[in-house]
């Protein structure tokens, strides 16, 4: 979330990367997918695609370590939302493990999350 927020990204995005992987320690396979019913219903459709398929997309950075193809995301090619998804992982989600980057405490965040959530949340279609 402070990489998005330092590139200027609107507060969606910024939110996104925050939440992105909230499910992630409780549902590890799938955690996009989970966490997109929780925050989905408050995010625009290319968003919301983003977060529901960003960990295949991740797999390019560590697929081949762990014997899968690193180009699984490849399968997504057709998607109007691939390179926002690649976008997204290369510059908020793969850099994000360096423990020496200097992340904004989390006030930071506190009311963009609540604006985020204070919309009214849309149905989500199949």
């Amino acid at each position: 979330a402070s990489r998005a927020w330092r590139n200027n990204e609107d507060e969606e995005m910024v939110v996104m990367a925050l939440l992105h992987d909230i499910c992630e320690h409780t549902v590890p396979s799938g955690h996009g997918v989970a966490s997109s019913l929780i925050i989905g219903p408050y995010l625009s459709d290319e968003n919301r695609w983003i977060l529901e398929n960003h960990e295949v997309f991740q797999g390019l950075y560590y697929y081949e370590f762990c014997g899968r193809d690193k180009n699984d995301r490849d399968r997504f090619r057709s998607s109007p939302y691939f390179e926002a998804c690649a976008r997204f992982c290369e510059l908020y989600d793969a850099p994000s493990f360096d423990p020496k980057y200097p992340s904004e405490p989390l006030q930071t965040f506190e009311p963009m999350v609540q604006r985020f959530f204070s919309k009214p949340p849309r149905a989500l279609s199949q």
